[in-house]
């Protein structure tokens, strides 16, 4: 069973600051994070300045990795034969300084990716490519601990194991620690506000560990959903 979450009203919101030089957060590889079929991953983000970056990574070539592009486009790299990294929010979408909730789906069924920018939908680009599993760890901010550095604020980090509709996602946002369960595999409200430890509240014990260039950061009354109100 997942852990209690605190009221909102009992307990203040965070989020992890990144340095955009070699801080990250690095979550042990594990059976239910080797997702090669449906899929759904949101995040709450806001950027100090516009770069390529990688956000949530497990492998380029395998599971999902989801990057944000200097121009302010989201993308979406998995799998083999071919290796594919479709555009999900396009040029633009993400601006430096404001809070946005990004969203993507994969339909393994019918190869569709869909991308959300505050449950909104932007693209759905189909693709080809073959989804192998990985052993390595999910990365927050960082791509194989080495390049492409986050350099801003993430929060609220859910990942799940199948598709979200786009009902669901509009919930998510506006309930930051009461999201949909069914299917979720990794949540990472991070309520901790202090220490290493950014403790998955998904009921499967995904927990990470902070290193490097991160900091806590208290949310303001009504951030992060006031710059999308």
């Amino acid at each position: 069973m997942p852990k209690r979450l605190p009221l909102l009203e009992e307990h203040a919101l965070y989020g992890l600051s990144f340095n955009g030089a070699n801080g990250y957060v690095s979550i042990p590889n594990s059976a239910s994070l080797q997702i090669t079929g449906d899929l759904s991953i949101a995040c709450w983000l806001k950027i100090t300045s516009l770069s390529k970056q990688a956000l949530i990574y497990k492998f380029w070539g395998g599971e999902f990795a989801l990057y944000l592009q200097s121009n302010g486009a989201v993308t979406f790299a998995l799998g083999t034969n071919p290796q594919q990294e479709p555009t999900v929010l396009s040029a633009g979408s993400v601006s430096a300084g404001l809070w946005h909730l990004i969203a993507i789906t994969r339909d393994a069924t019918n190869k569709i990716l869909k991308g959300y920018l505050n449950a909104v939908l932007g693209l759905s680009p189909s693709y080809a490519a073959t989804v192998a599993t990985s052993t390595n760890p999910v990365l927050i901010g960082s791509e194989d601990h080495l390049w492409n550095w986050l350099n801003g604020t993430i929060s609220e980090i859910q990942i799940y194991n199948r598709v979200l509709s786009q009902a669901e996602i509009q919930r998510n946002m506006y309930n930051p620690l009461n999201p949909v369960h069914s299917g979720l595999v990794l949540f990472l409200p991070m309520i901790e506000g202090a220490g290493t430890a950014v403790n998955d509240y998904s009921g499967l014990g995904n927990n990470g560990v902070t290193s490097g260039g991160v900091s806590w950061y208290e949310m303001a009354l009504h951030e992060p959903q006031a710059d999308v109100l």
